[in-house]
């Protein structure tokens, strides 16, 4: 089996959340969530056709004083083609109003395509 590893750094500057439920509450906002999802695709592009499935798992904790820690899994069967992404990294955020925060997040991500198997 052949596998192609990728790997990069991504970093995600001045991005503002907004979270209007704790808002209502009058709570602190959170980062510490599970999240899981599926995608399913259908393209018919020019004679080419195919059916794509997809899924993927994120979680983050919040550490304490601002700091929190993220992770996600995602894959992919594009074709005959196993499609994996791995991401991890901490993040900051700092409040700026009771419901609106600034994030800043690094994370090392993590590319691996490989020939599909059952």
């Amino acid at each position: 089996m052949r596998t192609t590893m990728l790997a990069g750094l991504a970093l995600t500057a001045v991005t503002m959340g907004c979270n209007t439920a704790m808002a209502q509450s009058g709570g602190d906002l959170s980062y510490s969530y599970l999240e899981g999802g599926v995608s399913v695709a259908d393209f018919d592009l020019g004679g080419f056709s195919d059916n794509e499935t997809g899924f993927s798992f994120r979680a983050s904790a919040d550490i304490g004083g601002g700091v929190y820690a993220q992770g996600s899994w995602d894959r992919w069967e594009l074709g005959n083609l196993d499609t994996d992404l791995y991401k991890i990294g901490l993040g900051y955020r700092f409040n700026l109003q009771p419901n609106t925060d600034l994030f800043l997040e690094g994370s090392y991500a993590a590319l691996e395509v490989g020939p599909f198997d059952d």
